[in-house]
């Protein structure tokens, strides 16, 4: 997972997660197949992927994030789209600082 966090986008998108996100009771940050995965509730979390390169969708050979809060995924403007859309999947290079502090505040 250093990679993605590594990555400028990743550095952007752990630098403005409040620090004491990081520490609350149910505050999880993972490493799995599905890539950096932090999560704070069902309904509250976020998820860094690695580009595939045979991926079908184009926004998927690019580092990407996406970003769930409330009931349902975000797209880079702070939209709910559908999970499964190219919109939920958002390059890291796109991740604006403005994006972030929305979804860190009034989780």
């Amino acid at each position: 997972w250093n990679k993605l966090a590594s990555l400028p986008g990743g550095q952007r998108v752990f630098a403005k997660m409040p620090r004491a996100w990081k520490d609350l009771p149910g505050s999880k940050l993972a490493n799995n197949q599905n890539g950096l995965y932090w999560q704070m509730s069902s309904n509250f979390h976020f998820r860094i992927m690695d580009a595939n390169l045979s991926s079908l969708h184009a926004s998927q050979r690019v580092p990407y994030a996406k970003f769930h809060k409330g009931n349902g995924f975000l797209d880079v403007n702070g939209n709910k789209v559908a999970g499964n859309t190219e919109a939920a999947h958002i390059p890291l290079s796109d991740i604006t600082n403005d994006f972030l502090e929305n979804f860190f505040k009034n989780n």
